[in-house]
């Protein structure tokens, strides 16, 4: 069993100019459990998300990490707590490399030039940006860069991972890539939560899905379930949504599964032009 606190988010409410988006969500996260949030446009997905990272705050309810009340912790703080988020947009400093991307994070963490060497060297290799490590950043591609961003992001140690809209903008190759960083970091007891509109590639990683509509919870389960429910079908799936390979081979809620998917090394790199 994980010593770690299990995230909680208690009937969280929200409104915007006398018009409730949220109306009392329940959410819970375990330790090294991957979650997605999923829903239509404005069904009060992305402010939930938003609310459990501590970017926005409720108008009412809680958040908990364990037994600490969080609700009014900001961002920064949460972090010191183990919560970390990492927004769409790219937030990589475009004119550094690589290496010098997670050296100045590091420069913040730890006062030992040996200790950070170390960590940026096993940082590196973890994310496979090892080759890449003396490159621009306005030069990578998008899914190097969003290594790049998960690289930094692991500088601060989380224990909860908030990646919003992780799988826009990249080829399917870099997303299969991508879930397997994020498998990885489940193994090592990282909880990683998704807010995404990529529903089959969402299911394909997560070991729950929340579905929210009209600013609560629609189904929550493992994708299979979620994907069977007449509700869910009605609501946000649509009628004719069928499950292909998209279940976790992963998920600790039905053991590994035979996927289809093509087996894509995170660490193999193309040959750049110079």
């Amino acid at each position: 069993m994980s010593s770690m606190p299990a995230l909680q988010a208690k009937n969280l409410k929200k409104s915007y100019d006398g018009r409730f988006v949220v109306k009392g969500i329940n959410v819970t996260i375990e330790p090294g459990e991957i979650i997605g949030f999923l829903g239509r446009n404005g069904a009060g997905k992305t402010t939930t998300f938003q609310m459990i990272a501590g970017l926005l705050k409720p108008n009412s309810g809680s958040v908990y990490l364990g037994d600490k009340n969080i609700t009014r912790f900001s961002a920064p703080q949460r972090a010191h707590e183990g919560i970390t988020y990492l927004p769409q947009e790219s937030s990589v400093f475009l004119n550094a490399t690589v290496k010098n991307n997670l050296r100045l994070i590091l420069e913040f963490q730890y006062a030992d030039p040996e200790e950070r060497e170390k960590i940026s060297r096993r940082l590196l290799k973890e994310l496979g940006l090892e080759d890449l490590a003396h490159q621009k950043a306005y030069s990578l591609s998008g899914g190097e860069r969003r290594r790049l961003e998960i690289c930094r992001s692991l500088v601060l140690d989380p224990k909860y991972l908030f990646l919003d809209e992780p799988f826009t903008g990249i080829d399917p190759l870099t997303i299969i890539e991508l879930q397997k960083i994020l498998r990885t970091l489940k193994e090592k007891k990282i909880s990683v939560i998704i807010s995404d509109h990529n529903v089959r590639d969402t299911f394909k990683v997560v070991d729950r899905a929340y579905i929210i509509d009209d600013g609560q919870i629609l189904i929550e389960g493992p994708p299979k379930q979620v994907a069977e429910s007449p509700l869910a079908r009605e609501k946000f799936l649509g009628k004719d949504f069928t499950l292909g390979d998209e279940i976790n081979p992963y998920s600790s809620s039905g053991g590994r599964r035979k996927t289809l998917s093509p087996k894509v090394s995170p660490g193999k790199k193309k040959n750049r032009k110079k």
